[in-house]
């Protein structure tokens, strides 16, 4: 046996490095939720790819009505929060509309669907009871779109006082918000509340 397989075999099955092991294998399986997403977004298309021109057009219409419902009601809910915020908006199509500036688009990649496949795998990879990964899973769900709508309303406000901070906003200050959200929800619900 070689020098290099006797340190493999040691690393693989010795106590010492159990915390190294685990360590090594949990981000072995974020890389294949990170890869089957790739698989899930090549299968369903992406937004741009015409219906016909996809793998399963029948399955991509489905997920295309699905993200407009969702875009629907999130619009909806950040056109209530800049209503009681003070601000006359409107909904036309896809975007949100304050005093006739043009604020916000949302497209599908905006909806939060890629955060809540990872956040959700993520959460049942963890070393957790079952009933803590349902409940984590459903306020993921939920804590992303509140975030969504934080978003989109802060990006509409934004467009209106202050349009030259929009674009630094949109992909930067508010991704920040809500992955560190995200990263902090599941660190505090999932891995110290566990220990």
């Amino acid at each position: 046996m070689s020098k290099s397989e006797s340190t493999l075999k040691k690393w693989l099955y010795h106590p010492a490095f159990q915390k190294e092991r685990e360590l090594v294998f949990f981000f072995a399986k974020l890389f294949l939720i990170w890869l089957s997403w790739k698989g899930v977004f090549w299968f369903l298309g992406e937004e741009k790819t015409p219906l016909d021109e996809r793998v399963v057009p029948v399955i991509s219409a489905l997920w295309e009505d699905f993200n407009l419902w969702i875009v629907k009601g999130l619009l909806l809910v950040s056109k209530l929060v800049l209503n009681l915020l003070g601000y006359a908006s409107h909904i036309t199509g896809r975007s949100i509309w304050i005093e006739h500036v043009h604020a916000v688009g949302v497209g599908n990649y905006c909806l939060g669907m890629q955060l809540i496949y990872y956040n959700t795998l993520l959460i049942i990879i963890t070393q957790a009871p079952w009933k803590r990964k349902v409940i984590a899973i459903l306020f993921g769900i939920i804590i992303t779109q509140v975030l969504n709508v934080i978003r989109i309303s802060g990006l509409a406000l934004l467009a209106l006082h202050k349009p030259e901070w929009i674009e630094f906003a949109h992909d930067h200050v508010f991704n920040i918000m809500v992955f560190g959200t995200m990263i902090g929800f599941y660190y505090y619900y999932l891995v110290k509340k566990v220990k």
